[in-house]
């Protein structure tokens, strides 16, 4: 006979669960996958079960995993682990005083406990239901937990779980006949959820799992609810096994063990690794993820997309924008607008006005908001508001400050006079505003500078106060930079937003004493920076490509759910 091993742990509503307040019995999840394997003429023959030390009380107290399994069908083998479980359980009982009077005792006072509560919820109680309810072996487990030598106490711990379950799949290699088959539960029991964790590297020699989920009788994932474990007798058990299968001959019976394949256990591990990611804005670990599983994922506009927004996240520009990214394939095309919704090779932007990298940066800004990494932020705030003004000051006033710039990045005030005589003496109210080249020390052009050139004209031509507004509210959020860049405080979310709501009191008590309008600016400083950034945006995009500001704010967010939609679609449509 072909060998069949089903590799188990064991949960609260196994081996079968009573619903609570009713004589309805349902099969927890390991007798699922026994019934459905046997249906299927395919029945299991080894049953290798992991116990976490409360489980490992309810099999020695009553052997109700091992009966219940033997129930199905008396020829399975079943091996128990921890190794010596059991009898760690019985030298704990034994050292513990746990006798039969102290048993008695205890389901004395449960059952009373039960009772008590069913009155209080203005329930009807049933004591023969609530008899085969008591759960002792909690009671048990609490009185020789701290004693417990094997690591049996914290099975849901991956550590601990890990070398065991190591042992359980050589114990399998050395002992499996030619063409076996290894059949992993993945629903019962608290090591299950670490189990799935790693089920990527659970290949042991030549050892190909294949995963089984079950969900409960409502069809939902497996979940204790108001179901309770109850212990049956051998008889009883009879009558189980016979009102189960006389269940599964009804029409309207759904089989609720379900038979994954490898890949797509893998595919499913991935998908929730990927949220994960996604969740913590860590681009990294979504690309590294997708790259390290690329030989089940079929779909190559998947790690298109992946490669797209971790090398866009790094500035790797030639990375981002890989040369095969936008290649038509049998799976479909990515197209430029789609990821670049305004970029900077369109000469309709004109050359003072290519923002596409400003934009990147703002989405950046976006990300260690979320992330609440404030000094990143404010350094990164820093550079966008100066790319921003050096474009408002083109888009007002048509000077281009990269012109008046040396190679070092310094302002050239000899630059910026043949600028000036070119146009006409267009910018010669300027002139003061740009400092005069000083011997071995170079003028960088920085915020403060941008600003005073930017209020200067607006003040000699058409002052425009809204955009004043805005610029003064930035640079209170601004200044706050020279703290992060220049000393060792660590500046949070809390110190920023308290230091500009000070700052916003004190110039709106300057304004009321001189009856001017009061600044009405958010008290989130971060958010209050991207609305001001945006109007800003407005007005220096052309109306053409403003449409697609909030398509390119959102790009990480656009690929994200490309990413995740593609990846749930091939899981979806695998065989």
């Amino acid at each position: 006979m072909k060998k069949r091993f089903l590799v188990t742990s064991a949960g609260g509503t196994d081996p079968y669960t009573l619903t609570a307040g009713t004589n309805e019995y349902n099969d927890g999840s390991i007798l699922s996958i026994l019934r459905k394997m046997k249906k299927d003429q395919k029945p299991i023959t080894d049953v290798y079960l992991y116990l976490s030390l409360e489980m490992g009380i309810r099999e020695f107290r009553n052997q109700v995993f091992s009966k219940s399994i033997k129930s199905i069908d008396n020829s399975i083998n079943i091996k128990i682990f921890p190794e010596g479980i059991l009898e760690e359980i019985q030298n704990l009982c034994e050292t513990n005083n746990i006798t039969q009077e102290f048993i008695n005792k205890a389901e004395t006072e449960e059952l009373e406990r039960m009772r008590q509560n069913a009155e209080r919820n203005n329930q009807v109680f049933n004591e023969e239901i609530a008899q085969r309810a008591i759960n002792v072996d909690r009671v048990i487990f609490n009185k020789i937990k701290d004693d417990a030598k094997i690591a049996i106490a914290a099975a849901n711990k991956f550590g601990i779980f890990y070398p065991d379950f190591y042992k359980i799949m050589e114990e399998i290699r050395k002992s499996q006949e030619k063409k076996s088959e290894v059949y992993i539960n993945v629903s019962s029991g608290t090591p299950a959820i670490e189990m799935d964790l790693d089920l990527i590297s659970l290949t042991v020699n030549d050892i190909q799992p294949i995963i089984v989920q079950v969900s409960n009788p409502t069809g939902a994932s497996n979940s204790r609810g108001n179901r309770v474990n109850a212990i049956a007798s051998d008889e009883e058990l009879k009558q189980l096994n016979e009102i189960e299968e006389a269940r599964r001959k009804t029409d309207d019976y759904k089989e609720r063990a379900k038979i994954e394949t490898m890949e797509k256990t893998r595919k499913l591990i991935l998908l929730e690794s990927l949220e994960d990611s996604f969740a913590k804005y860590d681009y990294a670990g979504v690309y590294d993820a997708i790259n390290s599983n690329k030989e089940i994922i079929k779909n190559p506009l998947i790690k298109k997309y992946a490669t797209n927004l971790y090398f866009r996240y790094i500035g790797v520009e030639t990375k981002a924008e890989d040369k095969n990214i936008f290649v038509e394939t049998d799976y479909g095309q990515i197209k430029k607008e789609e990821l670049y919704p305004i970029f900077d090779d369109n000469e309709n932007l004109g050359k003072g006005l290519k923002i596409r990298r400003v934009l990147e940066r703002i989405n950046i800004m976006k990300v260690k908001a979320q992330r609440e990494e404030i000094n990143d932020w404010l350094l990164l705030t820093q550079t966008v508001l100066e790319s921003l003004y050096k474009k408002l000051i083109y888009k007002t006033c048509g000077l281009n400050l990269d012109n008046i710039l040396n190679d070092e990045g310094g302002i050239d005030k000899n630059l910026f006079n043949e600028i000036n005589k070119n146009n006409n003496n267009k910018f010669s109210q300027l002139s003061s505003l740009i400092p005069a080249n000083k011997t071995n020390q170079e003028n960088y052009l920085n915020a403060v500078t941008e600003i005073n050139i930017l209020n200067n004209w607006w003040e000699n031509h058409n002052t425009n106060k809204e955009l004043q507004d805005t610029i003064k509210i930035l640079d209170m959020i601004r200044r706050q930079r020279n703290l992060t860049a220049h000393t060792e405080i660590f500046i949070t979310h809390e110190m920023l937003n308290s230091d500009y709501r000070a700052k916003i009191e004190k110039e709106n008590a300057w304004r009321r004493r001189n009856r001017m309008p009061i600044l009405n600016a958010n008290s989130d400083a971060m958010q209050e920076t991207i609305n001001r950034i945006l109007k800003i945006l407005n007005v220096i995009v052309s109306d053409p490509y403003k449409e697609h500001i909030d398509a390119t704010l959102n790009i990480y967010e656009t690929i994200k759910n490309k990413i995740l939609n593609l990846l749930e679609e091939e899981i979806r449509t695998q065989e």
